[in-house]
């Protein structure tokens, strides 16, 4: 059985927040890396400051 899961960033210094879904999981492996392609390119340029608090682009160091 496959489950909905979402992958969600919200920036700790300015409220912005950047999200990606995917109706369905797990995912064979081809599948799979071209999912996790577009997560990377969403969430690109998105850090974390010392206390682990998401900082996206326009808030990062």
């Amino acid at each position: 059985m496959s489950a909905p899961i979402t992958w969600a960033r919200i920036c700790h210094d300015c409220g912005a927040s950047a999200e990606f879904s995917l109706p369905s999981f797990p995912l064979k492996a081809p599948a799979f890396m071209k999912v996790m392609a577009v997560v990377a390119r969403t969430f690109s340029g998105w850090t974390y400051d010392q206390h682990g608090f998401a900082l996206c682009p326009k808030c990062s160091p």
